[in-house]
């Protein structure tokens, strides 16, 4: 269970929403004062008092922690209160095991949780890719956890580059004078990872060697190229397997022309300003998420990818592992190579 605090802006949001949550009651210590600061702040916040369904949490963590709280922040959301009750197991496992205050914060952006950061009104986040890159160049955050899959890599996905069998294209530089369909110009595997790759690899430049188009979606794309709307697509390729599997698309109507680098699904980091020790504390605590039953709500809602789960880690999540910043480095490289702006691509 969650208990939802908000101000005049997070009132409003609950209302638009239709949510009736119960209001916390006032406890008379810092750690909840610091989070009615950050309702001011235009944070969406809400307490963990309940207990995490099915889960086990570790019991050798309590009292390990010199933080007065925990305050964990999942990614951005418009709808604060239903990001919140999303999170509503991974907040209550969290309290569970630290058996202190343990408040969910949403901000509306990357932008407002990274300074929330800096001003220490939250110690934890789940990020993007680019999200958490542009956290650590601004605030020196630091990767706590990120998903692995079950051959004990990380979890990755990839962008596939593809067209149609009929279409005369068979290799990426015939996509030269060509169109192309994008998912939109913020995907990760559906434009920016693909259009990085085409240019780097094959030296085709968007907007010059080949014009782009953005289709929305990956079934947009996917009709875009076996439509003839357009002579090659990008899309992810845990989506397009995904597709495939469910009927949705069908493998003979596309013919896949190259594949990217893997790219890392998104991380839980830390503030640099936590303590080195709480920040062992809580790796280790979330390290624990690998060992709960596997019908454990916590593990299916944030551990395990989508579509046997809904946990947002990266395609093919099955456990919890140490974050590692160097898998984001040629991710890095992107923005200054595309020409675009690191803050546009943090959603």
């Amino acid at each position: 269970m969650l208990r939802i605090a908000a101000g005049a802006a997070g009132a409003a949001m609950l209302a638009a929403c239709g949510e009736s949550l119960p209001m916390p009651t006032p406890t008379p210590n810092r750690y909840i004062s610091q989070t009615r600061t950050a309702v001011d702040q235009g944070l969406v916040v809400a307490t963990a008092v309940g207990g995490a369904a099915g889960a086990r949490p570790p019991s050798d963590l309590r009292g390990r922690l010199a933080l007065p709280g925990v305050s964990y922040a999942p990614m951005p959301a418009a709808d604060g209160a239903k990001a919140l009750a999303d999170s509503r197991e991974i907040l209550s496992f969290i309290r569970d095991a630290v058996l202190l205050p343990v408040a969910g914060k949403v901000a509306p952006t990357n932008a407002a949780l990274i300074e929330a950061m800096r001003g220490r009104a939250i110690d934890l986040a789940l990020l993007s890719p680019f999200a958490y890159i542009l956290a650590h160049e601004s605030v020196n955050a630091q990767p706590l956890v990120q998903g692995e899959a079950g051959d004990g890599r990380p979890a990755t996905n990839r962008g596939f580059l593809i067209a149609a069998p009929n279409s005369g294209i068979t290799t990426p530089p015939l996509v030269k004078g060509k169109t192309v369909a994008f998912v939109d110009q913020t995907s990760l595997a559906g434009y920016l990872v693909p259009a990085y790759t085409l240019l780097t690899k094959f030296n085709l430049r968007i907007n010059v060697d080949y014009m782009p188009v953005f289709a929305g979606s990956v079934a947009g794309v996917y009709q875009a190229v076996t439509g003839g709307k357009a002579d090659a697509g990008a899309m992810p390729s845990d989506q397009l397997e995904q597709g495939i599997g469910a009927g949705t698309f069908k493998q003979d109507a596309i013919r896949i022309l190259d594949t990217t680098f893997d790219i890392p699904g998104a991380v839980v980091a830390v503030r640099d300003s936590v303590p080195n020790t709480d920040q062992q504390t809580l790796q280790s605590l979330f390290l624990t998420l690998s060992e709960q039953p596997r019908g454990a709500k916590v593990y299916t809602d944030f551990v395990l990818s989508p579509p046997a789960g809904s946990g947002e880690l990266g395609p093919g999540t099955v456990k919890i592992r140490r974050g590692d910043d160097s898998l984001y480095n040629e991710l890095r490289k992107i923005p200054a190579t595309l020409g675009v702006d690191i803050r546009t691509l943090a959603r």
